[in-house]
């Protein structure tokens, strides 16, 4: 018998109101998670829509590539009443600019004709977002008409802007447009550096274009620019797609110094060497199925049995079902379950194994199997998946630098720690608290604490100030590894900010005054 009144589930239990600002992470969640239908399904069953969570819902469908739904929810929303902020119209500009090759082409003018109804100023983003869109889509003029509007505006390109531009010119082929645009770069004292060199002759490469990429590559080298193994790796993939494998070959061999080889140039070497022969794609899958399994089964214990004798480990029988997928969505969803879970050996054999059946991973993807490994603590093929994002003509996100960051850091690896942060400022990713945060946390709970006060010094160097979060770590560190003194002046300078002091913060300067107490009672006595 059910009691209670309207609202009442059961005796006493109020029906849960949802949470606005939850519900807003939510959808913005699914979507980094390449699952737009979910985040749209979340977005429709809440009832006081307003501008955050319409905002939420456009950005969960830019982030799939999902330009045409992302509109039809910014006109319900103009419908409704509600009017949109920057921030909306950032989103929709960004998605135009990834969308799929020409969608994003007519929704440019329609998003510059409401920013100006409602009385909003075009922003950089906006912008640049535009000029994308339009040489993506080989629409020159209206590239270099947005471009004007740009400088028009008093706004100044990024260098960033300039070689994500010319990367988007890559797979058009157009070389004298390329000369273009490297001049204005000139004009404005920006220079092409080995990363922008690369990324462009990547670009090239992914489109198949092997005559433009090696266009690029005498460029390089006439302006005395030294190629790397990722350029070499570039280039080579070009031959590859080309099918003109004995031409890879000889190109490996009398232009590719040997102090250039690395362990992702060599594997691509292996694989052409192997197409040379009339081996398959479908070939080379099968056989690193079968290494991955090997290597799984070297790798594993052996099990003991109930007597206390060990038997060898054998493999299970794999399911003719489990890398079956009826969409992108179970694709990812079977990722993300990996991921979770810590699993990389399951992560990359997923990615590789719907890789060699023709899918191409999108960028999530790539960020999810990351992931996998960088909590598995394999941080190896972390690695060898970022090599090949660049490779492959893609920029890294910022949440996969992140991933690597933290991998290392519980690792312990400062020279790889480095390593990343100087990426992260080539390509114009902004390094916040949260990232320092992180860090510091990895390295102090490692009690690797002159490492965690130096990305401290620097992170305040570059203007950010310690939150109280940070400031709870130190001293939980501190303390719990005997560092008193090091943890006072920690106190000192959270009085210095005069942080709000509750929860854990306050457990832990309560912690070292017991510590400080218990000290000075053993000295006295």
């Amino acid at each position: 018998m059910r009691l209670g009144g309207p609202g009442l589930g059961s005796v006493g239990r109020k029906r849960r109101e949802v949470n606005p600002k939850l519900t807003t992470q939510k959808i913005i969640a699914f979507g980094s998670a390449g699952r737009w239908r979910a985040a749209l399904k979340i977005f429709r069953d809440f009832p006081a829509k307003d501008v955050f969570t319409y905002t939420a819902a456009m950005t969960a469908c830019c982030r799939c590539g999902r330009i045409g739904e992302a509109m039809e929810i910014f006109a319900e929303m103009k419908a409704n009443g509600i009017r949109p902020t920057v921030v909306t119209y950032s989103a929709l500009f960004g998605g135009a600019a990834y969308a799929r090759e020409g969608w994003g082409v007519p929704v440019i003018p329609k998003l510059f004709e409401e920013l100006k109804k409602d009385g909003l100023e075009v922003s950089l983003k906006m912008l640049e977002s535009a000029v994308y869109t339009f040489a993506k889509a080989g629409e020159y003029e209206k590239m270099r008409d947005s471009f004007r509007e740009l400088e028009g505006a008093g706004l100044e390109a990024t260098p960033q802007f300039f070689m994500t531009l010319l990367k988007q010119l890559g797979p058009q082929g157009d070389i004298e447009e390329f000369m273009v645009w490297k001049d204005v770069m000139h004009d404005r004292g920006i220079t092409l550096d080995v990363v922008g060199f690369t990324s462009l002759i990547t670009s090239y490469s992914k489109s198949g274009r092997l005559l433009e990429a090696l266009q690029v590559l005498d460029l390089m080298r006439g302006e005395g620019v030294d190629p790397n193994s990722i350029t070499f790796t570039a280039i080579l993939t070009a031959y590859e797609r080309a099918e003109q494998f004995e031409n890879a070959l000889d190109f490996a061999k009398e232009r590719i110094p040997d102090e250039m080889r690395d362990a992702i140039l060599d594997k691509t070497v292996q694989r052409i060497l192997m197409l040379s022969k009339g081996k398959t794609y479908e070939d080379l899958a099968k056989e690193l199925e079968v290494r991955t399994r090997g290597e799984k089964l070297r790798s594993d214990p052996p099990v003991p049995s109930r007597r206390g004798q060990e038997i060898e480990a054998k493999p299970k029988a794999a399911k003719s079902s489990s890398h079956d997928f009826n969409s992108e969505e179970e694709y990812m969803e079977a990722l993300s379950r990996f991921e979770k879970n810590k699993s990389s050996r399951e992560a990359l054999r997923l990615f590789y194994s719907l890789r060699s059946k023709g899918y191409e991973p999108s960028l999530n993807a790539y960020r999810l199997t990351m992931g996998a490994c960088s909590k598995d603590e394999n941080m190896g093929p972390a690695m060898a998946l970022l090599s090949e994002l660049k490779v492959l003509g893609y920029t890294p996100t910022p949440a996969m630098y992140l991933i690597l960051l933290k991998g290392f850091g519980v690792d312990n690896k400062v020279d790889q720690v480095d390593k990343i942060l100087d990426e992260m400022r080539l390509y114009g990713f902004p390094i916040d608290l949260k990232t320092y945060r992180g860090l510091i946390t990895s390295f102090a709970r490692g009690g690797n604490f002159k490492v965690a006060f130096k990305y401290k010094a620097e992170m305040e160097a570059g203007g950010l100030v310690a939150d109280a979060a940070t400031y709870t770590i130190l001293l939980e560190t501190l303390v719990g590894n005997g560092f008193l003194r090091e943890a006072q002046r920690m106190e000192k300078e959270v009085n210095v900010h005069s942080f709000e002091i509750f929860g854990r913060l306050r457990r832990a300067l309560d912690e070292l005054n017991a510590a400080i107490a218990k000290m000075e009672t053993s000295f006295s006595g």
